[in-house]
């Protein structure tokens, strides 16, 4: 006979002497193979995809963050039998509080809807040195002829991306040996040992200074003249070197008593020598170099317009500044004298101006300014 419901058209004789449970059994145990031959997908099972993953290191920028991509991460997911079509990793950002190691996820899904995922060890570092920013600086040295200059001093705002940084200065101490200018290494360190140096400029000044220098024709006989100077800072303890710019000159006059001569001389080291008034007429150049306790020096120069043997004092010193800068100027300060300023190219901030020293403020956009003051002191002789 052919048994109802089977498509494979298997037959069977069903003999008469066999029990009706027997055949019922038979029947039972062939249809089952029959049944189960008819699932496609017991037979090609869905398969997930694989996610495969790798381990890297990071470097933080100078903003302090890393950002990885998920090629970073994926060492060649697939799928068995199709595509991936998403993938995603978690955490992919990261910043100076996950330095080292550091656990992420990778998560794939193919076109079925099936996922998969892997870990990776994302290990984080930050190899970015500090950046340094620095100012100008003029050090000053005490009245021993010393100062010790700070990273303070010359640092202008400098960081790190991570944190704070430690700065140091190399060298640091200074004496009178270091006048002018001079180079400094600024150098600084952050949290995770990374280091970045940088030269600096900075000038060492003494507070040692000639305020002033001038030719006096006031305080003696006609015909005779004093160079003198206002010298202060420093240690206190002066000694003076007079000197003619120009080599041929001989600006200097020695008076000896006994036998009464003069001797005449192109350099000095009186603290107010005599001018020679037999030199010709002209302009003449003179230099003076202050030197202290300390072993610090100043220098300063003026220009004598000599016209006569007897003559109205007329001296020029030059000195430098910056546009808009701020600086002070004196003259020979005499109790009984009258003074009066005038500026090119600059304002006068000192409000009473009969003063042997004014402040000026240097206009924007000039090259060069000129201060002038007069003196009048009634002469007693």
């Amino acid at each position: 006979m052919k048994l109802a419901g089977s498509s494979s058209g298997i037959c069977f004789d069903v003999k008469p002497q066999q029990s009706l449970l027997k055949n019922i059994f038979l029947l039972f145990f062939l249809l089952l193979p029959v049944h189960a031959g008819s699932n496609s997908q017991a037979q090609n099972p869905v398969l997930p995809p694989v996610a495969v993953c790798r381990n890297i290191t990071v470097q933080l920028g100078s903003s302090g963050t890393a950002v990885i991509d998920i090629t970073d991460i994926d060492n060649g997911s697939h799928d068995p039998d199709g595509s991936i079509v998403t993938r995603s990793v978690f955490p992919k950002t990261f910043n100076c509080s996950q330095l080292g190691q550091n656990t992420v996820v990778l998560t794939v899904t193919d076109d079925e809807g099936l996922s998969s995922t892997c870990e990776a060890i994302v290990t984080v570092e930050d190899n970015t040195p500090p950046v340094i920013n620095v100012k100008p600086f003029t050090l000053v040295l005490g009245s021993g002829g010393s100062a010790s200059l700070s990273a303070s001093d010359i640092d202008n705002g400098s960081y790190d991306n991570c944190g704070t940084v430690s700065l140091s200065v190399s060298p640091s101490f200074f004496t009178c040996s270091d006048l002018g200018e001079q180079t400094v290494v600024l150098t600084a360190i952050d949290e995770n040992g990374n280091s970045a140096s940088r030269n600096v400029k900075i000038n060492v000044e003494s507070t040692l200074s000639i305020a002033g220098m001038y030719l006096s024709s006031c305080d003696m006989s006609p015909t005779l003249a004093l160079f003198d100077s206002d010298t202060e800072g420093g240690d206190g303890n002066y000694s003076y070197f007079w000197k003619g710019i120009d080599p041929e000159s001989i600006p200097f006059m020695e008076i000896i008593p006994f036998p009464p001569s003069l001797e005449f001389s192109g350099t000095s080291t009186r603290k107010t020598p005599f001018f020679n008034n037999t030199m010709p007429n002209g302009y003449y150049g003179i230099r003076l170099l202050v030197t202290d306790g300390n072993g610090c020096i100043d220098s300063s120069e003026i220009f004598i317009n000599k016209t006569s043997a007897i003559f109205n004092n007329q001296t020029n010193r030059n000195s430098e500044a910056c546009e808009g800068e701020v600086r002070a100027y004196s003259v020979h300060h005499k109790t009984n004298a009258d003074y009066t300023w005038s500026v090119t190219n600059g304002t006068i901030l000192t409000g009473n101006q009969d003063t042997s020293r004014i402040q000026v403020r240097w206009d924007l956009g000039v090259v060069q300014g000129i201060v002038m003051t007069t003196i009048r002191v009634s002469n007693d002789l």
